[in-house]
């Protein structure tokens, strides 16, 4: 028999043989709703016929007009009304009939507490998300050590949860929201917030809007480098470059054909570069297992850690000036990127400054075993 509450729709599947046979109503543990989950049939509700008294006496009997018969023997007749009219009311200590409980007594509480709380079906626990205890009740009382534990347990498990779910702000480089900031304006503003607060702004930087602005702003970068040294190379500040131990006069001719030329093969020659080393970095990056961002976040970096080019717009006097400005810009953007692929690739400091001092030291090794084995005359 499935016994269930009509308030919150706990069910049961109960053996009538645990069920007195008078037990019409039952209390819902969980809700304490007090409900009747069966009817009785009335023929159990009656009530036995006192016998007591004597059968009233036929007509004939009166009209026969023999009362000195029954008083005659009044000793002898006295015993079998005994015998055959004995009360039929049982004793108050013995039941009416076995096995049956008084009907005004509830015994709703007291079958709960035999049958246990009542549990819904394995179906009804899934769809509600319910946890089954050990012992098979789900208002099963627990310890305190135990509960305690267990609420110890849930609150570290909603702030892990919580730490997880954290939202992490995003803010666009001024860059690639030249909407709201202009050409311009968002280009001095990204500078700005990479000299003066790398590290939030890297931090902050999203990811997936592509690769296009970063390399745009690397290549700007790179060409107002060319352009003003193109500029002191014409005017005479800076020395001009040699190829080959020759100065090239080409450079010294006309300033319109420096700047055709610096327009023409910067914007190439940068782009290759900055390919190229963020390809190489990327694959110090995946060997390091520290690439958690891709490769838009290693190119990010190398595209967004070009501003100290900008020191090339010193003009570069002598060869000491040359070389302090070199060693500078160098110094400053191995910082810069190191910081970048930290926050952008979620990873270490100590796995993106290897990722930069690898490849160098590889090279001098290449240098100088290439230069140990060169012939001499």
């Amino acid at each position: 028999m499935i016994i269930t509450c009509p308030e919150c729709k706990f069910e049961r599947e109960v053996n009538l043989d645990k069920i007195p046979a008078r037990a019409q109503t039952a209390t819902c543990p969980k809700c304490k709703t007090k409900f009747k989950f069966r009817e009785i049939d009335d023929e159990f509700d009656f009530k036995p016929e006192s016998v007591a008294q004597a059968p009233a006496k036929e007509p004939d009997e009166e009209a026969s007009g023999e009362p000195e018969a029954s008083q005659a023997e009044p000793a002898a007749a006295e015993p079998e009304k005994t015998d055959q009219e004995a009360p039929t009311e049982p004793p108050a200590s013995e039941d009416l009939l076995p096995g049956l409980d008084d009907p005004s007594r509830d015994r709703g509480e007291e079958l709960w507490d035999k049958l246990g709380v009542m549990t819904p079906p394995e179906e009804r626990r899934r769809e509600e998300g319910e946890k089954k205890s050990p012992a098979g009740y789900d208002d099963a009382p627990l310890p305190d050590w135990a509960r305690k534990r267990e609420e110890e347990a849930a609150q570290a498990e909603q702030a892990a949860q919580a730490v997880q779910e954290e939202e992490v702000p995003v803010v666009k480089p001024p860059f690639e929201d030249l909407e709201r900031f202009g050409f311009f304006p968002g280009l001095f503003e990204t500078i700005k917030r990479i000299v003066l607060a790398p590290r939030m702004f890297f931090d902050v930087m999203p990811l997936g809007n592509g690769i296009g602005r970063p390399m745009v702003f690397a290549l700007l970068i790179i060409l107002i480098h060319d352009l003003f040294n193109s500029i002191y190379i014409y005017a005479g500040l800076v020395p001009p470059p040699q190829i080959n131990g020759q100065t090239a006069e080409f450079m010294t001719d006309s300033l319109g054909m420096q700047m055709g030329l610096v327009l023409l093969l910067s914007p190439v020659a940068g782009a290759v570069a900055l390919f190229a080393a963020a390809w190489l970095y990327h694959a110090v990056l995946s060997i390091l297992r520290a690439a958690n961002g891709g490769f838009e976040a290693t190119f990010r970096a190398v595209a967004y850690s070009t501003p100290p080019l900008l020191l090339g717009l010193i003009p570069e006097v002598n060869t000491f000036v040359q070389q302090g400005s070199l060693i500078a810009s160098s110094s400053w953007f191995m910082v810069l990127v190191i910081i970048a692929w930290k926050h952008l690739h979620r990873t270490t400091y100590l796995k993106a400054g290897l990722t930069i001092v690898l490849p160098v030291l590889v090279m001098m090794v290449l240098v100088f075993f290439s230069m140990s084995y060169m012939p001499t005359v």
